[in-house]
């Protein structure tokens, strides 16, 4: 249990990242949107060829049941308070919107994360 909280870790870090970088959000071609997550190297269904699937990603976690069996579960995770996912940014918010909002979900993520990793005092 304790790898796959580090293994998120470390993934939810590589993901932010991409994102400084601008490549999280690389779209598979010139028709292509941004597809945050689903076109990153922590997508296991895009860089596995064991037939993996969503259900055994390590942002399952993040996925509120309801939209677990979506086809891009991921991009149903609330980003906010608002309840703002990637699939309803996608459709309203700018590019910029949506990476910024993405950007803060990821920062809050980790610290959550590395504050549950460190020895109580």
């Amino acid at each position: 249990m304790a790898t796959d909280r580090h293994n998120l870790l470390q993934s939810l870090k590589s993901e932010l990242e991409s994102l400084d970088k601008g490549d999280s959000h690389r779209a598979d071609g010139p028709n292509s949107s941004p597809a945050p997550f689903q076109n990153s190297v922590m997508c296991i269904t895009r860089v596995s060829t064991g037939g993996r699937r969503c259900g055994e990603c390590l942002l399952i976690e993040f996925v509120p049941p309801l939209f677990r069996k979506e086809p891009v579960p991921c991009h149903h995770i609330p980003l906010n308070a608002f309840g703002e996912t990637v699939y309803t940014l996608q459709r309203v918010a700018t590019g910029q919107e949506l990476e910024e909002t993405l950007r803060t979900w990821l920062q809050q993520t980790i610290r959550l994360l590395e504050a549950e990793a460190r020895p109580a005092s």
